[in-house]
């Protein structure tokens, strides 16, 4: 092979090396870090692809009565807050999706992308029993487990908000990075068997 088409290629190949790591730059600093389906914001904050919520990374692993929930997820201004409890059917589905994920049946402690998760956690679905109740969804004994415990129970708290997905013009962007890369590595691979 000539000198030519020797130093043409190894530029080609440099070119299509330097273009793939661009990208997987690119991809990570667009979408965080992710796990199957839930994007790390690396902000205290897991956002949930399949929910659009985002939900507190590391919740807070003492158990407190109902009122208190309250008063926690109220203050809580991480990330710029407009957090709130999570309605039963949120936790059902963060409870099916981490299960999904990680293949846990007891999804408590660290389980994927979340830090410390509880045995269960308050719902905003409340009842009458005698006293004020409310719902309480398990993470540790499989699907849509719940029960009602009165609000001076005491039970985890998980913070949610509707999360806000990664912007189209970051997707349409790595869109291009990725058709740029295949359009290099045909060009390469055509002067490689031409030489």
């Amino acid at each position: 092979m000539n000198t030519f088409f020797s130093g043409y290629i190894n530029s080609l190949r440099k070119s299509s090396q330097i273009l793939m790591l661009v990208s997987v730059f690119v991809t990570s600093l667009i979408s965080g870090s992710a796990h199957a389906g839930f994007i790390d914001r690396g902000t205290g904050v897991v956002f949930d692809n399949a929910t659009s919520l985002d939900w507190e990374k590391a919740p807070l692993t003492n158990w407190v009565n109902y009122a208190d929930a309250h008063t926690y997820i109220n203050s809580l201004t991480l990330d710029g807050g407009g957090w709130r409890l999570p309605t039963m059917n949120e936790l059902f589905d963060l409870y099916k999706h981490i299960s999904a994920v990680t293949g846990c049946a007891d999804c408590s402690g660290n389980q994927g992308l979340f830090q410390g998760l509880t045995l269960g956690y308050w719902t905003t679905s409340t009842y009458w029993a005698g006293q004020d109740g409310a719902y309480y969804v398990g993470f540790w004994r499989g699907p849509d487990d719940y029960a009602g415990l009165f609000q001076t129970s005491s039970a985890g708290v998980i913070a949610v908000r509707n999360g806000t997905p990664i912007s189209e013009p970051g997707s349409l962007a790595l869109l291009g990075l990725a058709a740029l890369s295949a359009i290099l590595a045909v060009r390469r691979e055509k002067h490689l068997t031409q030489a």
